[in-house]
């Protein structure tokens, strides 16, 4: 029986495909090995969003195939050898098969097994679902259209086949992903496919109501101009869809958003926060910036602190502005130092770290929700951690508890104290 390892770098789209990769292997017969000594296929599947994801895919892939044995064959696929073949056609590196997609992988190990919507997951009790794949919006700083295509969204039929497997498989909590959730279905309006779900919404509503019995149902990557109120409406009718929404806004200052190619009607923007918390006041708000894009001056950058100060998002990611070749932004002039670059992400992650410990002090004596993700074995003065629906998992804080529970289940947690992004407590008796 054949074997392979496989190592998957970058987002959870990612890793959504070697879930599916994975079940299409053991189907042919293949068996999943943790060790690369081990196993026949050392596999890759690698990200190319960033020049930082191209040099660790270049070092991943170095690694394995200074180790690769006599009989052993190393394959990397995804995004990075898609953006930069010829980076990674450099003998040196050890690599015996290139793939641009996990498909072609699975086409030419395992022809005609993998099933659309099936997919193994294993680990924690949350998975991701990815809705659709590539992007229409051009942004100029994003390579992503040029490596993935145009937006083409999942069949909602299977989509709801992949979650049903999922929740067979004891999965508490499903995470919506895509390039951009909130144009689900666009294509298929663009196109006048006759389905019956072309809007997330729709799509929203079908997943609760063929699965009443999922907790958590999370909505990830929202872009601001497709946000509309009946989004709004559907997550307030259905008490699993989580109270959390993630928007990545870019940035604030009009000037920046023009040249980046995003939204750049501010004002509507705050129209649109301020009806997710009127229709929900409890709802946490998630966001990502850029700082030291090419032109950003400080009166721009000014203009960003301010709307972070007067919007008070739950949780923010902040990202220096990267020089990606191929895109429009690398040709742009008045490209910001470094050293400016770091200041500004300094300042930014600083405000917000107070917005955050305020708002973290408001959990403190109450009891909240938590689904238990890891044990933590060590001696240490918490057992368990854990996320509340206010939080996505790696990107947002946890919740450390103290007291005996179980993995993949929900307690209720006493909170006791907090920092900046974490929260501590009991379970509530």
């Amino acid at each position: 029986m054949k074997s392979f390892f496989l190592l998957t770098l970058g987002c959870p789209k990612n890793y959504v495909d070697s879930e599916t990769l994975s079940l299409a292997l053991l189907k042919a017969g293949y068996r999943s090995e943790m060790k690369p000594g081990r196993a026949d296929l050392l596999m890759v599947n690698t990200c190319g969003f960033l020049q930082s994801a191209l040099e660790e895919a270049e070092g991943t892939i170095a690694k394995l195939g200074a180790i690769k044995q006599p009989g052993q064959r190393l394959i990397a696929f995804g995004c990075a050898i898609k953006r930069s073949l010829s980076l990674f056609s450099d003998q040196r590196l050890g690599i015996d098969e290139r793939y641009d997609t996990w498909t072609e992988v699975a086409e030419a190990l395992a022809p005609k097994v993998a099933k659309p919507g099936e997919r193994i997951h294993t680990g924690l009790p949350y998975a991701y679902v990815k809705i659709a794949d590539g992007c229409d919006e051009h942004c100029a700083f994003c390579a992503i259209p040029s490596i993935k295509g145009g937006f083409v969204s999942k069949p909602s039929d299977v989509i709801i086949t992949e979650i049903g497997h999922l929740i067979e498989q004891g999965i508490q909590e499903i995470i919506l992903i895509a390039q951009n959730t909130t144009a689900y279905g666009l294509d298929f309006r663009k196109t006048r496919q006759m389905v019956a779900v072309d809007t997330l919404d729709q799509l929203l509503d079908l997943i609760c109501s063929s699965f009443p019995e999922l907790p958590w149902l999370r909505i990830m990557y929202a872009y601001p101009d497709y946000i509309s109120p009946r989004l709004i409406r559907v997550m307030v009718k259905y008490p699993s869809i989580c109270h959390y929404i993630d928007i990545p806004l870019q940035h604030a200052a009009p000037r920046v958003l023009q040249s980046m190619g995003r939204p750049y009607n501010v004002d509507k923007t705050r129209n649109t926060i301020a009806a997710f918390r009127q229709a929900m006041p409890d709802l946490a708000i998630r966001t990502t910036f850029i700082v030291g894009y090419p032109g950003e001056l400080e009166p721009d950058f000014s203009v960003l602190k301010r709307f972070v100060r007067e919007v008070k998002f739950d949780s923010l990611g902040v990202f220096q502005y990267s020089r990606e070749p191929g895109t429009a932004a690398a040709a742009l002039p008045r490209q910001v130092r470094p050293d400016t670059k770091l200041r500004r992400y300094d300042e930014l992650m600083g405000l917000q770290q107070s917005i955050s410990h305020e708002r973290n002090k408001s959990f403190v004596g109450k009891t909240i929700q938590v689904l238990v993700e890891e044990e933590v074995r060590q001696k240490k003065e918490f057992n368990f951690v854990g996320r509340s629906v206010y939080s996505a998992p790696d990107i947002d804080g946890v919740v450390y508890i103290q007291g005996a529970a179980q993995v993949g289940t929900f307690v209720d947690v006493h909170i006791t104290s907090s920092d900046e992004y974490d929260l501590t407590g009991t379970i509530a008796v």
